[in-house]
């Protein structure tokens, strides 16, 4: 009996960490997924601007390289200034939908060295 529960718990344990591996799995995948769609976005609609390496140009186009606001742990003031733009920027609110300011600003988030979350379309609406 002893041994019957060392292994039936074994086994509850087993399955339980293949099943969190999958889903972490699972959302790494989603993840890349995002923000390879996020840079098809980016380059059709940011790239003109921020160039296609994020670099930006000089105090015109900020450089997103590396940018302290976009790497903020919160992605609240990056989504902002997608939504509604910032100076000289557009906002995106009306051109972009949710899925895709989702997309692109996760790919902003996680390019040119920058590490940050990804984000999901209901924080970018």
């Amino acid at each position: 009996m002893k041994v019957y529960l060392c292994f039936l718990v074994s086994s509850i344990l087993c399955l339980w960490l293949l099943a969190a591996c999958g889903l972490s799995t699972s959302e790494k995948v989603n993840s890349e997924q995002e923000i390879a769609a996020g840079r098809d976005i980016y380059l059709n609609h940011c790239s003109h601007c921020h160039q296609a390496n994020g670099q930006g140009y000089g105090q015109v186009f900020p450089n997103l390289a590396g940018n302290p606001v976009v790497n903020l742990d919160t992605p609240e003031p990056t989504i902002e200034i997608v939504l509604h733009g910032r100076g000289g920027m557009p906002g995106f609110i009306d051109s972009l939908t949710g899925e895709e300011r989702a997309e692109v600003i996760s790919y902003i988030r996680n390019s040119w060295g920058n590490h940050a979350s990804t984000i999901t379309t209901g924080q970018a609406q």
